[in-house]
């Protein structure tokens, strides 16, 4: 790692290398038969610290601010409960399951904890890669309450926030310009509705796009020590976060290893091959053993459930009405034109471009929308992209390393199938946030119009946000307020509770982290009250 590397550069890796210690430690501690505990987190933090502090001091004070920053961050999403339906009913109990001493490697999760046999929790649990729940699960098993754990969303958005920031400068941005294009990049509005879950897209899309950050700087034979070692951590960590992520993240570095290939001809392009290649392995064989691994132990597809024998298809339920059968492209086009909304049982509506209507904010708030997910003004933001895409062409003037990641992000937009449902295709919102990039680069020709151009299409991006932010933040307080109004009701007559969890196994934590005393039945109650969604509960007589 070059000593001359920046503060932009360190809060890019700090993240990352974090992030892969302690996964990286909790699969060593899987290998050899132990479990999730404190020191999954504290040992090699320590060890990253003390390292760091005699080898560079840079990412010494990045680490340290990182570190800060996910405690501060832990003790914020401590009071604020996530509501969303995966939340509630896999991830959570695949946290608790694994701080409450399950080793994946050695036993399936139905042996670990009666709750895995409920509505085939074992086959998610069991088959999904472990990155982000055994992390989650460390900081779980230091603060002994559930919903502090989700904190890990903060560390990609530091990343993203300062590779940008960083690559912004080879092209010649500089002062507040920087700052928000750096901001945009991060406040993803697909990342600001995760920000308060443990839905594992915020952590892929962050991925995706580092990895574009990372291929243009390389592009542009700008990269340096440290921005290899990020190039390594990012493709490694995207096999231990979801079956698509390196997926993604692989077609990404592809791309630009293509374009780079063309561009220099000559031995170069192996230095990046190498270092991708090697961290393929190590996401595979080290970082994601369980469930990779064992799955080829197993005789298994690497990635089941998603593909092989026995495969499930989780989609099949989940397109609006409509949206079955058709090209990628017309479900794109309908998604993007249309009121932001999440009700399955709804067409999409289309809708005047920059007008909000006030169902769209109730839907905003949550973790997945399924039409329109990228904001209530995204689509108007397309529009406006069209004009910045003329006052391009007029100028005759883009950057390479600008327009490969725009274009590679459109081709993933019409070919994949899903590309409607935002969660899914995070990149999608990249596409003209690069294009306004390349608005803001210096150039002669069409200085006003692009002037013009610019700053209306990043005051559209930041009111975007904003909106979003808005609408997340008080749909996640109203939430948490509703949970803490029930957990106190049921809580008033100081009376034993026996509770019936259905659908969200999770819930119970609710209940033993508010002191109440209760028992779990596994079995239907007769006349209970509804506590939340499908949990339920009676007073013992």
């Amino acid at each position: 790692m070059k000593s001359d590397s920046t503060y932009s550069q360190k809060f890019t890796l700090a993240p990352l290398l974090i992030s892969a210690s302690v996964i990286l430690f909790s699969m060593l501690e899987f290998i050899c038969g132990a479990a999730i505990s404190p020191i999954t987190v504290t040992v090699p933090v320590i060890l990253l610290l003390a390292a760091s502090f005699f080898i560079d001091r840079r990412l010494f004070y990045s680490l340290l601010i990182c570190c800060a920053s996910l405690a501060l961050w832990s003790v914020v999403c401590g009071f604020v409960f996530d509501s969303s339906y995966d939340g509630m009913y896999y991830h959570k109990q695949a946290v608790i399951t694994l701080k409450e001493g399950w080793n994946p490697i050695l036993k399936s999760s139905a042996a670990a904890d009666v709750f895995a046999n409920y509505l085939d929790l074992s086959l998610w649990l069991d088959n999904y890669p472990k990155g982000l729940w055994a992390f989650s699960a460390a900081i779980y098993s230091i603060t002994n309450r559930i919903e502090t754990a989700k904190a890990i969303n903060i560390l990609p958005l530091i990343s993203v926030f300062a590779a940008a920031f960083d690559v912004l400068r080879l092209f010649k941005i500089r002062g507040a310009k920087r700052v928000i294009l750096s901001l945009l990049f991060a406040l993803n509005p697909m990342f600001i509705c995760q920000l308060f879950t443990f839905y594992n897209d915020l952590a892929v899309g962050s991925l995706i796009i580092l990895a574009a950050l990372v291929g243009i700087k390389i592009y542009k034979e700008s990269a340096t020590g440290a921005d290899y070692l990020t190039l390594f951590l990012v493709m490694s960590l995207s096999c231990t976060v979801k079956f698509t992520a390196p997926l993604f993240v692989g077609l990404t570095l592809l791309a630009f290893g293509i374009c780079c290939l063309f561009k220099w001809r000559d031995r170069r392009i192996l230095k990046p091959v190498a270092v991708v290649v090697g961290a393929c392995v190590f996401g595979v064989a080290v970082l994601g053993a369980q469930p990779y691994i064992t799955h080829l132990i197993n005789g298994q597809n690497i990635i089941f459930p998603i593909l092989g024998e026995n495969k499930t298809d989780i989609m099949n339920e989940n397109p609006p009405p409509g949206f079955d059968g058709r090209p990628a492209p017309v479900n794109l086009a309908a998604s993007l034109a249309s009121r932001v909304c999440n009700d399955i049982h709804e067409p999409a509506r289309l809708k005047i471009p920059f007008s909000i209507h006030k169902d769209e904010l109730l839907y905003m708030s949550n973790a997945d929308v399924r039409v329109s997910g990228f904001g209530v003004w995204f689509g108007g933001i397309l529009l406006l992209t069209l004009l910045a895409l003329l006052v391009l062409i007029f100028r005759k003037k883009i950057d390479g390393a600008l327009l490969i990641p725009t274009v590679l992000f459109t081709v993933f937009a019409l070919v994949f199938s899903e590309s409607w449902w935002a969660r899914y295709a995070s990149f999608i919102y990249y596409i003209p946030l690069f294009l306004l990039t390349a608005l803001f680069c210096p150039a002669d020709r069409c200085k006003i119009w692009g002037k013009c151009t610019a700053y209306a299409l990043c005051a559209a991006f930041l009111v975007n946000a904003a909106i979003t932010l808005g609408t997340v933040t008080v749909g996640s307080a109203n939430a948490t307020a509703f949970i803490n109004k029930r957990l106190d009701e049921v809580a008033a007559p100081h009376k034993k509770v026996i509770v019936r969890v259905n659908d969200f196994t999770s819930h119970v934590k609710l209940f033993s982290e508010r002191g109440i005393d209760f028992e779990v039945s596994h079995t239907a109650l007769e006349n209970p009250e509804i506590f939340y969604l499908t949990t339920k509960y009676k007073y013992v007589e």
